[in-house]
């Protein structure tokens, strides 16, 4: 049975912080001495690894082939290969990671890179080239973008949309890329319509980033493009799917449905600006530009990061921790993971490194339920996390499948404005967890997730 459900408006204004960082101008980090490549970076099976310790690698080479439903990964650097150990990456768990110490000369790094004519390029050809340069949705759940765009074609998606309202607390690395890097942006937008049969493109920004509306709306009009910039509300979870496109094209999306029932192809700004690189340039996917922030940072900002470097490298190289900190946290604070262990590389994965202090994670001893319905309230699905949260406690599985378990989106809103500080949003996320790996089921909707 499909249902289908008339959402309130929902979410939050949490305080977001992010006058630290969206006014600062990205920088590149330094080139680790040594990098730690996990061979899994996505949602999916993990890579085969395809060098042994001893191994001499070149920059961009080719270190794990995935499976066709996956994405390969390439060494950041050039290099030999040290070790293989096993590690835990924050969002897609345990795999084997190549152990890189620099050593050689880059190839692509600082040297001036002639743009290929895509346009002249077959369309399986591009998709093609994603899948060999391992490119992934970097915004949100990072599923290989190839096998994303083989979907959208075959559902006959007619519209894309790229997804700039980058509402979560603290991350500005896609307000920064749109308006430092707004042409290749663009071209990356119009590369994946290409690849779908359309020309109908929309720019969802952030009503918050008024100078990435103006660089978009004079990239567009250079290249009289149709392509339209929408904005959109600044209110948590904007940038989740769901409320994205409740914004962009006035419709529900029915529950256990996704996107592309709308005819929509949902592309966040960093994977855009990823397509460009990889097209326009052949570049594999081996950097990402990182938010580090927090009240425990010295020296906030955007940087591009090789994959494989380590947190505490990133930290030191804005200025180290300076204040005390009680977590370390890997994307957001309200969707994202605690970090232990400041030897974690960053992958593809990695939006945020985020230091905080006890004021901004609002410590405080966990308390009984009163009932004060602010988590119904906060919640954009138009669920009750109490009482799934309830259901789930008692074992009553069944139950809150039947009241919308699976139509959580994780966004965090529940746990953030409970007063007596219930974890309900970790103890939902476990249940459905739980419920795939019982069923063996894939998500319903795998881009609802996290895409803060």
């Amino acid at each position: 049975m499909t249902i289908v459900r008339s959402f309130p408006k929902g979410g939050i204004h949490p305080h977001d912080d992010k006058d630290r960082t969206r006014d600062g101008a990205i920088w590149n980090s330094a080139i680790p001495p040594i990098c730690i490549v996990p061979l899994r970076q996505h949602l999916g099976p993990g890579c085969e690894r395809l060098v042994e310790p001893g191994s001499r690698v070149t920059e961009g080479m080719l270190i794990g082939r995935a499976p066709s439903d996956g994405a390969h990964v390439h060494a950041p650097v050039p290099g030999i290969v040290r070790r293989i150990r096993t590690i835990t990456v924050p969002e897609c768990g345990e795999c084997e990671a190549v152990v890189i110490e620099l050593s050689g000369a880059f190839s692509k790094l600082g040297k001036d890179l002639e743009a290929r004519d895509w346009r002249s390029m077959p369309r399986k050809d591009v998709v093609t080239l994603l899948r060999d340069l391992g490119v992934v949705e970097l915004s949100g759940n990072p599923h290989p973008l190839h096998r994303s765009l083989q979907f959208a074609r075959r559902a006959g998606v007619s519209r894309v949309v790229v997804n700039g309202a980058e509402s979560g607390p603290y991350l500005s690395s896609e307000d920064r890329l749109l308006q430092e890097h707004c042409a290749e942006l663009v071209t990356g937008a119009e590369i994946v319509a290409h690849l779908l049969h359309t020309d109908d493109v929309v720019f969802a920004i952030g009503a918050d980033k008024k100078a990435a509306v103006r660089s978009l709306r004079r990239e567009l009009s250079k290249r009289e493009s149709l392509a339209r910039v929408l904005e959109v509300g600044t209110k948590y979870p904007q940038s989740a799917v769901p409320q994205l496109l409740r914004s962009v094209q006035r419709k529900e999306i029915p529950y256990g449905k996704d996107e592309r029932e709308l005819s929509c192809f949902v592309l966040g700004a960093a994977t855009a600006y990823a397509t460009a690189e990889a097209v326009l340039f052949g570049k594999p996917c081996v950097e990402r530009v990182v938010t580090v922030a927090g009240g425990g940072i010295a020296r906030p900002g955007n940087v591009k990061v090789r994959l494989g470097t380590t947190f505490r490298e990133v930290i030191d190289e804005c200025g180290g921790i300076v204040a005390p900190s009680v977590r370390i946290v890997s994307g957001d604070p309200l969707t994202g993971f605690e970090v232990t262990d400041l030897e974690t590389p960053v992958t593809k994965t990695t939006r945020g490194i985020l230091v905080l202090t006890r004021s901004e994670i609002r410590a405080a001893e966990r308390r009984s339920c009163i009932s004060c319905g602010r988590c119904v309230r906060a919640c954009p699905m138009g669920l009750e996390p109490q009482r799934l949260y309830k259901l789930i406690e008692h074992a009553q599985q069944s139950k809150a499948e039947a009241e919308g378990l699976n139509a959580c989106t994780e966004c965090g809103c529940c746990s953030h404005v409970c007063p007596s500080r219930i974890p309900l949003m970790q103890s939902i996320a476990e249940a459905k967890s739980e419920h795939l790996l019982d069923y063996g089921a894939e998500p319903q909707n795998p881009q609802f997730g996290n895409q803060a």
